[in-house]
C-alpha cells in the first residue's frame, strides 16, 4: 500500500502545485470562515442575551406596576376609616345599617370596580355578626377553609385559584392591632398577565411564581409548539445556556420588586441564533466564490510554471536522443530561466568539445595517412628501379 507522502512525491508536479496551493488557501480560508461563524453566533446571543434581559426587566417593572397598583386599592380599603368604622361598629339600628352599606360602603366599592375592569369581585370577610351584605361583605365562614385566607397578613399576598389570581389582606383596626377581616380582590389571572406578556409571548416561554415558588402564571407550549419547560427546571439554579430532554434552552429569570414574585423566560437556544443559518450560506457563498477564482489563478499560474518546465524537459529529451543543435535558452531571470540557461551552455560546451575531438582525430588521421605515404614511396621508386634492372639484364 502506497503511503500518501509516496503517492505525493510521484504526483506530477502540476498537480502537486495545485493540491499545495488548495492546501495553502483552504485551511486559512475555512480557520477564518470557522472562527467568524464562532463570533458572529457568540455576538448573536449576546444580543439575544441583551433583548431577553430587556425583555425581562421590562415585564418585570410591568407586573411590579400593575400589581402595585392592586396593592394601592387594597391599601385604599383597608385603610379607610369609614369602612373600618362600618366593619368594627355593632349596629343596634339596622336603618343606620343600610345606610352605611348602600351610601358609604357599596359606592366605593363599585367605583373601584368600575375604574379597575381587572377586578373580578372585592369582597371583606369578617368575623363579625354583621349582616352579610351582597358579595361585598361576607362571613369569613364562608372561606375559612381557603389557603389564601389562612395566609393573609397585613401584607397584600398573591393566590392563584380557579383560574383566578386572589389578592388577600387582613384589615387592622388603625387605633389598635384589632383584627377586623380579611380583604379579597379577584382578578382575571389570564388577563392580568397576559396583558404584561403580550409582547413576548410570541417569542418566549414565560412562567411567574409567587414568594412560595407556587405557579401564578405559566405559558403551557413554546413558539415552536414544543411543551413548555417544567417548575423544577425554571427553579433551578440553573441560568443561561441549559440543556433539557436533548434541547438546548436559554433561561433568564429575576424578581418581581415589591412582591417576591420570580419571573422566568426561557426559548430555544436556536431562536437566537436563527440568523446564523443567513450567515453560513452567505459564508459558503463566498467561499465557493473565492475558490472558483483561486482555482483559476492556480491553474493559470501552475500553466505558466509547468508549461516552461515542460519545455525544457523536450529540450533535454531531444538531446538525449542525440540532437545537439537544439536552440536552448530562456531571457527569464528566475530558477526555471536560470537552470535552462545553464542546460543549453552545458550542452553547447558538449558541442563543441565534439567538435573539438573529432576534427583533432581527423587531422591526427590525416597525419598518420601522411606518414604512411612517406614510408611507402621510396620502397615504390626502389621496386620500380630494381625491376628496370633486371629487365635491362634480361634483354641483354
Amino acid at each position: 500500500m502506497i503511503r500518501p507522502i509516496e503517492r505525493f512525491r510521484n504526483l506530477k508536479f502540476r498537480n502537486k502545485l495545485l493540491l499545495s496551493y488548495l492546501i495553502v488557501v483552504l485551511v486559512p480560508m475555512i480557520t477564518f470562515g470557522q472562527y467568524a461563524y464562532d463570533r458572529s453566533v457568540h455576538y448573536m446571543k449576546e444580543q439575544a442575551n441583551a433583548r431577553l434581559a430587556e425583555s425581562v426587566n421590562k415585564m418585570a417593572r410591568t407586573m411590579e406596576d400593575k400589581s402595585g397598583q392592586a396593592n394601592r386599592i387594597m391599601d385604599y380599603i383597608a385603610y379607610s376609616t369609614m369602612i373600618q368604622q362600618i366593619i368594627s361598629n355593632n349596629y343596634t339600628d339596622l336603618i343606620k345599617l343600610q345606610e352605611d352599606y348602600r351610601g358609604k360602603l357599596e359606592p366605593t366599592f363599585t367605583n373601584v370596580l368600575s375604574l379597575h375592569p381587572d377586578v373580578v369581585a372585592l369582597t371583606i370577610y369578617t368575623a363579625s355578626p354583621l349582616p352579610e351584605f351582597g358579595k361585598l361583605l361576607l362571613s369569613r365562614d364562608r372561606v375559612a377553609d381557603k389557603r389564601w385566607y389562612r395566609e393573609a397578613s397585613p401584607v397584600t399576598g398573591w393566590h392563584r385559584e380557579d383560574g383566578k389570581l386572589i389578592a388577600a389582606r387582613k384589615i387592622v383596626e388603625l387605633t389598635g392591632n384589632r383584627e377586623l377581616g380579611v380583604l379579597s380582590m379577584a382578578m382575571d389571572g389570564d388577563a392580568f398577565f397576559r396583558d404584561a406578556f403580550q409582547s413576548s409571548l410570541s417569542q418566549y416561554g414565560v412562567a411567574l411564581y409567587d414568594r412560595e415558588s407556587r405557579p401564578l402564571y405559566r405559558s403551557h407550549v413554546m413558539p415552536d409548539g414544543r411543551s413548555a419547560l417544567p417548575d423544577d427546571v425554571l427553579l433551578s439554579d440553573a441560568s443561561g445556556e441549559l440543556r433539557h430532554d436533548g434541547a438546548e434552552y436559554w433561561l433568564l429569570r429575576t424578581t418581581v420588586a415589591g412582591t417576591g414574585w420570580t419571573l422566568a423566560f426561557y426559548c430555544p437556544t436556536k431562536q437566537l441564533t436563527s440568523q446564523a443559518s443567513d450567515i453560513i450560506g452567505a459564508m459558503v457563498t463566498l467561499i465557493v466564490g473565492s475558490l472558483v477564482v483561486v482555482l483559476a489563478m492556480i491553474w493559470l499560474f501552475s500553466s505558466t510554471f509547468v508549461r516552461r518546465i515542460r519545455l525544457l524537459n523536450n529540450r533535454m529529451k531531444q538531446v538525449g536522443k542525440g540532437n545537439l543543435e537544439v536552440d536552448i535558452g530562456s531571457p527569464v531571470k528566475d530558477e526555471i530561466g536560470d537552470l535552462t540557461n545553464a542546460f543549453g551552455m552545458m550542452v553547447r560546451k558538449i558541442n563543441g568539445l565534439i567538435d573539438e575531438v573529432y576534427t583533432g582525430e581527423l587531422r591526427q588521421k590525416d597525419a598518420e595517412l601522411r606518414a604512411l605515404q612517406a614510408q611507402i614511396n621510396p620502397h615504390f621508386l626502389y621496386n620500380t628501379l630494381s625491376i628496370m634492372k633486371w629487365k635491362a639484364i634480361e634483354i641483354n
